[in-house]
């Protein structure tokens, strides 16, 4: 069987009849009045994610899901601690607001734990670090907003021993936005590169290897953003399509490929499965669908809005 994970918003959403395709099934992880969101999976199941009990965001805290049972891992209810992410070997990742005071409140640093509960904490400056990614062999990207220059975004890495930052347009006060890095396990980093001193804003996806920066979404793509990557290396991501629910393309090969023109937040999985949003104008809500051999697949649909989505290597 297959496990299929969505975050929760308030109360458990009513799936509707006959949308549970063959091989799945759902499991109930929380069914409280919390607001819960960005769920992310690994390849044995274990399921990380930020809950919200009030209307702070310096209540949130991280649980884990694992083996049918549910964790709470940080306890401080006046200190932010949101965006996790974990690897097979239940290393976690996330953003914890102990960093000096900012424009916002505490600006946010990179923590990790390992199994055995230890706590490390990577980053200690006056940068705000969000959404670290961390792939198996354990090295981790993640953005951060630089309030030192003009308080844009540039993207960091961590090899297991040391950080590198990667991008470096903040210092240069050009405009541009670097954010929503993802790694796969071999070392292949992208992310997003806006620009928003154009009006309307533009933007590119960045494959980035080996001090490699390649450039891989087409000039043609309007506004593409949310790029996620694989372990073949195949990357897919959205794109603000003009008068339409948004689109999603993939890359492989320097092939660029249109999906769809009706789509949103995509992430695939290793053996190239795509999970994504789509906007249900009758219902106003957003529906889960899969995108996998030419096939576009229905998974979930329910009362309230899904959250971000996210896949592993079993489907």
């Amino acid at each position: 069987k297959v496990l299929a994970v969505l975050a929760v918003i308030a109360v458990w959403p009513v799936i509707a009849e006959g949308q549970t395709p063959p091989g799945y099934r759902y499991v109930r992880i929380t069914n409280g009045p919390e607001f819960e969101y960005w769920p992310r999976i690994n390849n044995k199941g274990d399921v990380v994610f930020t809950r919200r009990p009030g209307f702070s965001e310096h209540t949130e805290d991280i649980y884990l899901y694992s083996k049918g049972k549910l964790t709470r891992l940080t306890f401080d209810d006046d200190i932010q601690d949101t965006f996790p992410d974990i690897n097979d070997d239940g290393v976690i990742v996330w953003s914890r607001g102990i960093g000096p005071e900012g424009p916002y409140g505490p600006t946010l640093e990179v923590m990790m734990r390992t199994p055995d509960g230890n706590v490390t904490r990577l980053t200690d400056n006056s940068n705000s670090e969000h959404l670290p990614r961390i792939n198996n062999p354990g090295h981790i990207v993640w953005s951060a907003e630089m309030f030192d220059y003009c308080g844009s975004t540039d993207v960091f890495y961590y090899d297991g021993a040391s950080v590198q930052q990667l991008t470096t347009d903040s210092e240069h006060c050009n405009g541009v936005w670097n954010q929503g890095a993802a790694i796969n396990d071999r070392g292949q980093i992208v992310y997003t590169r806006y620009d928003f001193d154009p009006d309307p804003w533009v933007s590119s996806i960045v494959l980035y290897k080996n001090d490699v920066y390649q450039r891989i979404s087409p000039d043609e793509t309007f506004e593409p953003q949310h790029p996620s990557i694989n372990n073949r290396g195949a990357v897919v991501w959205t794109y603000n399509a003009p008068d339409m629910d948004g689109g999603l393309q993939a890359w492989e090969n320097d092939v660029v490929t249109d999906l769809t023109h009706w789509g949103s937040s995509p992430e695939i999985g290793d053996r190239g499965q795509i999970v994504f949003t789509r906007w249900d104008d009758n219902r106003r809500v957003l529906d889960l669908w899969s995108f996998h051999h030419g096939v576009f697949t229905l998974l979930v649909q329910v009362d309230e809005d899904l959250d971000v989505p996210d896949i592993n290597r079993r489907g």
